[in-house]
């Protein structure tokens, strides 16, 4: 009893809720500012509660974005897309938990989807037929359907810039900005060790070509800038273009110079081009080619008609390839000098079954795309140098000055890609600028990218795990759906759909 009575007092001393004496504890109503101050607190706890369910969604967000939940106990990340777990080291400073603050690098994915521009150019396949309006039209991206769709660009490039997908400043919402902007805000998380460059040294494309495009050549470097500062309205940038394409199926192309016997015969063999060229043994490929490209336009639209008209008369199986795209050419350009171009540039066919096949169109050598669809990479410039086939400007001298007149180089500009693993083959043509590796399905090991890259799904499906540093951003990739990824990531092809084809441009 006695202990009870001591309890009882010591926890009336205290101010216990216990506490017999009831009084001690009712609120004064003589002290109006105690209720308003109890008010005030309220209305500071509904406000601390709404703050932290907001901070919740974000980081709710944030490790949805990262494609994991926090497990330190196991040690595993679960993959968003509910894929196989990949282990990750415990002390990840991305796991997400009580305990630890987050880096601020956290707050941005491994890789941003990407909105490439679209370009309408005349050559360009109708949009039921054309992969790049297949690629490109989304619910939220309906296409006019009376256009031709030519070309997806994929790159930072002022004619054609790409957007990306960001997360805004309050963590729920998307926001749409350029790569480029997207890039210069934190070049050196996207960009590592080139983060001074401030930019992708390349420039990724679709194409879907219905009709040849210009006989062209691009410049070297030295001749880029001189033409840029010169006549800028004409070319835009200062940078030289070599470029590579990856025809996906059937493809057709004109493609540097053939042997020079092969002209000698044509020019011997086709009396149209000897009322044009003469026929002196002594002229040179350059002196032939120079004769043809500079001929007064009336006597070469006038020979051209005649060749076409010969060559109309006789039956389709009598005619060459050269003699049936010839026929072909005059429909859309007719009376072009460019279309006798086809007795001067290798005219090259690659089937739908010529898999892993690339055309790589070095500087100075002429080149004309036919027909099909392809992925094409090139370094970041859009000049042109024209003399042939197309509407636009036609800056003859320039292209008859700059090529280098070589019959020999037809293996070095088509090959065949080098297979490195499994499902996974490389373009590396010899320049600084780009490189291209393409996947046909799941990879047995990551992609180790140490520089920035752009990724295109152009068939199928793929589950893509953009990894590295202790951290893993897993997406799901359909047929068309774009993404740029920082320096430093490995990519790895989880699962694909088969008959699937994803192309990575990097450098």
């Amino acid at each position: 009893l006695n202990l009870l009575v001591s309890v009882e007092a010591e926890r009336e001393a205290m101010g216990c809720g216990a506490s017999s004496n009831q009084q001690k504890y009712a609120v004064d109503q003589t002290q109006p500012d105690l209720a308003i101050l109890i008010e005030q607190q309220s209305r500071q706890i509904g406000q601390l509660l709404e703050s932290q369910e907001q901070l919740n969604v974000k980081i709710s967000k944030l490790n949805e974005r990262l494609g994991r939940y926090d497990k330190p106990a196991q040690g595993f990340v679960e993959q968003s897309s509910g894929h196989t777990q990949r282990p990750l080291s415990s002390s990840s400073k991305y796991r997400l938990s009580s305990e630890q603050a987050i880096d601020v690098s956290a707050d941005l994915p491994s890789a941003l989807q990407l909105i490439p521009a679209i370009q309408n150019y005349a050559w360009g396949k109708p949009w039921e037929a054309s992969l790049v309006a297949k690629l490109c039209e989304t619910p939220e991206r309906q296409l006019d359907r009376t256009l031709r769709y030519a070309e997806m660009w994929m790159g930072t490039h002022p004619n054609g810039p790409s957007s990306v997908k960001m997360e805004s400043s309050d963590g729920v919402q998307s926001k749409v900005t350029s790569l480029k902007d997207a890039i210069a805000e934190n070049a050196e998380y996207w960009l590592g060790k080139d983060a001074s460059r401030g930019d992708l040294p390349y420039l990724l494309k679709v194409l879907s070509i219905h009709q040849a495009l210009s006989i062209q050549a691009h410049p070297r470097k030295k001749l880029a800038e001189y033409l840029h500062y010169t006549y800028p309205d004409r070319y835009k940038d200062a940078n030289h273009k070599p470029e590579i394409a990856l025809p996906l199926g059937e493809f057709e192309a004109l493609v540097g110079f053939r042997p020079f016997t092969d002209i000698q015969r044509h020019v011997g063999q086709v009396r149209e081009l000897q009322k044009i060229l003469g026929t002196k043994p002594q002229f040179s490929l350059k002196d032939l080619y120079t004769r043809l490209m500079t001929a007064d336009a009336d006597l070469v639209a006038q020979q051209v008609g005649s060749l076409v008209h010969r060559l109309s008369r006789r039956e389709e199986a009598e005619l060459s390839p050269e003699e049936k795209l010839i026929l072909r050419l005059q429909k859309d350009y007719p009376g072009d000098v460019g279309i006798l171009s086809v007795y001067f540039l290798n005219y090259v066919h690659i089937s739908a079954e010529q898999s892993n096949t690339y055309i790589y169109c070095a500087p100075d050598e002429p080149h004309a795309y036919l027909w099909g669809d392809c992925v094409e990479c090139m370094a970041l410039s859009d000049n042109v140098v024209r003399a042939g086939l197309t509407p636009k400007f036609k800056d003859v001298d320039t292209l008859l000055d700059m090529m280098a007149y070589q019959d020999d180089r037809l293996a070095k500009l088509v090959g065949t890609g080098e297979m490195v693993s499994d499902n996974v083959v490389k373009y590396d043509p010899p320049v600084q600028d780009f490189k291209v590796f393409a996947a046909s399905g799941a990879t047995s090991h990551p992609l180790d990218l140490p520089n920035a890259s752009i990724c295109i799904c152009v068939q199928g499906s793929f589950s893509i795990d953009f990894a590295g540093n202790n951290f893993s951003q897993v997406e799901e990739m359909r047929a068309g759906m774009t993404y740029f990824c920082r320096a430093g990531t490995q990519l790895h092809a989880l699962r694909s759909e088969e008959g699937s084809k994803l192309f990575v441009a990097t450098y």
